[in-house]
């Protein structure tokens, strides 16, 4: 009797420490900026005398990034204008995904942390561009028989 009170207990705190997790840049945001910001914001091109190549090129526009406060933050403001507005960002393409708004949203207000020396290039894979996905355990999936098992499967890493 215990044990069906401890694991779903478990499996949720598991659940609520992920959410917590602060954002890997380099996993989450620099695929993000590479793919949808650098190809018109970098050291060659830079419209509306904007750079997202680099921390120190972001910091010169004050407004673009305000840490600790994305609602502020104009960046935040244009990608999560409706689909075919004249400001959306970016304008050419899909939108932004609503995943990858929120890991901005949750990058800007953690401190919009850059790590040192990290200068981002444009272009590439697309899907590196994707708000990264859930890992799942080819048991997980297996084995659940219902949601709760499918929850706990996929918050407890496999130990076998």
């Amino acid at each position: 009797m215990k044990i069906a009170v401890l694991i779903p207990t478990l499996a949720v705190s598991l659940v609520f420490a992920r959410a917590q997790e602060k954002v890997d840049f380099a996993k989450s945001i620099q695929p993000i900026l590479e793919m949808r910001c650098v190809e018109c914001h970098n050291e060659e091109k830079h419209k509306a005398d904007l750079r997202f190549d680099s921390n120190a090129e972001v910091a010169k526009s004050e407004a673009v990034v305000v840490a600790g406060k994305a609602d502020e933050s104009e960046m935040i403001k244009r990608v999560s204008l409706p689909e075919g507005h004249d400001d959306i960002m970016p304008p050419k393409g899909d939108p932004l995904t609503k995943e990858q708004i929120e890991l901005l949203k949750k990058w800007i207000n953690e401190g919009a942390n850059w790590p040192d020396g990290v200068t981002l290039k444009g272009g590439g894979d697309e899907k590196k561009a994707e708000a990264p996905a859930e890992k799942k355990s080819d048991t997980a999936s297996a084995s659940a028989k219902n949601c709760s098992d499918r929850i706990i499967a996929l918050s407890i890493p496999a130990i076998i």
